[in-house]
């Protein structure tokens, strides 16, 4: 009798110590992402974070100070990241807040000027006037940050966050919303340009936020955005056998069409190259009906003994190289989606543990990733 009531004691005392250790080696394992995601935050910061008399930016540029309104959207969601860590404050996003007023393109438009670059013998940056104009993708991430500086910090202190995300939302669709076809076009210029009046951005087909911004504002465009943007994501993956988005595609109601050639930037401008090259990170936090879109694409970059920085929608590598422009955003898709994968744990390893580069936007890239990815092991 004593030996059967000793055994399932020994037993419970066995299985309580496996869960412990396990216990111990996620913790473990945690604080070693934390100290990885905090070294290549204040690399980041140290080499980008740039001041002006006009607040604080994203140093784009090398031989000279400029910025782009991507950057700034950038750097407010990384800095947001970093507050939640203790590794950064509400002072230092308050200083983007204030760079990104003094830069909207007029007291009528809340969205900002897409581009400035330093004047000369000051330590103001300027916007041309052929720069004074809107790019979507930066204006979203603004507007999103916004939102959580106000979860955050409340909008009691020097801006009311929540009232200027609104305000950049009212002109997103003012501005930059078509209604033939539902979506948000590349920006605020191009509803007025002939053959770019229908031309999209695949990366500002962002899933999460539209619904994020439906709930924060209860305005039914955003929910109208949200599920055209599943159709067309969905749309797209179907068109081919990897899986991959191009960078532009031109959306007349719900024929969708991949750019042919250069129709805004490049001549890979259909091809998945450094502007779809975001789409995976864009797709974390989606649901259930893009889970077919997400897998495809996930199934393609598992083949791959590496991800090269652009392919053609056929999966026909186009440069012999890698970044972590490219390797980041799948990074975090991957581990959303099945982080004991191969890909996952590899790509993971690489966002984490590589040292910056030289370029800003694959800098940023990792660091933002980085961020996202602690994020979702903490949930865990």
């Amino acid at each position: 009798m004593k030996k059967n009531k000793i055994l399932p004691i020994l037993l419970l005392i066995f299985l309580v110590g496996l869960i412990i250790i396990g216990g111990l080696r996620i913790i473990k394992n945690n604080n070693s992402n934390q100290k990885d995601v905090k070294k290549i935050y204040e690399a980041w910061s140290s080499k980008y974070m740039s001041d002006s008399s006009q607040g604080s930016f994203v140093n784009t540029g090398k031989d000279k100070r400029m910025t782009v309104s991507e950057a700034q959207g950038y750097g407010m969601l990384i800095e947001i990241e970093a507050s939640k860590n203790g590794w950064s404050n509400q002072e230092n996003f308050d200083k983007l807040t204030e760079y990104y007023k003094a830069h909207t393109i007029s007291e009528n438009n809340n969205l900002m000027a897409w581009k400035q670059t330093e004047a000369a013998n000051s330590t103001s940056m300027l916007t041309s006037n052929e720069n004074n104009t809107s790019a979507t993708d930066g204006d979203l991430d603004i507007a999103y940050a916004l939102f959580e500086a106000d979860d955050l910090w409340g909008s009691d202190g020097n801006y009311n966050y929540k009232e200027i995300a609104n305000s950049i939302l009212n002109d997103l669709l003012k501005y930059n919303y078509q209604s033939s076809n539902n979506l948000l076009l590349v920006g605020d210029w191009s509803r007025s340009t002939e053959d770019k009046n229908s031309l999209v951005r695949t990366s500002d087909l962002i899933v999460p936020y539209y619904q994020y911004f439906y709930k924060k504002t209860g305005v039914d465009t955003w929910k109208l955005i949200a599920d055209k943007s599943i159709k067309v994501l969905n749309d797209l993956s179907s068109k081919t056998d990897t899986g991959l988005m191009p960078d532009f595609i031109q959306v007349y109601g719900d024929d969708v069409q991949i750019a042919n050639g250069k129709v805004l930037e490049s001549e890979h401008d259909g091809d998945y190259y450094w502007n779809a090259n975001r789409v995976p990170l864009r797709l974390v936090g989606s649901g259930d009906e893009l889970a077919q879109t997400k897998e495809k694409l996930l199934t393609f970059f598992s083949k791959q003994k590496s991800i090269s920085a652009g392919y053609g929608l056929n999966g026909q590598a186009l440069v012999d190289y890698s970044s972590t422009a490219f390797t980041s955003p799948v990074a975090v898709l991957a581990n959303q989606e099945d982080p004991k994968s191969n890909l996952a744990l590899k790509s993971k390893n690489e966002t984490l543990k590589n040292a910056l580069g030289s370029s800003y936007y694959a800098d940023t890239l990792q660091v933002l990733s980085a961020f996202t990815i602690l994020n979702m092991e903490e949930k865990n």
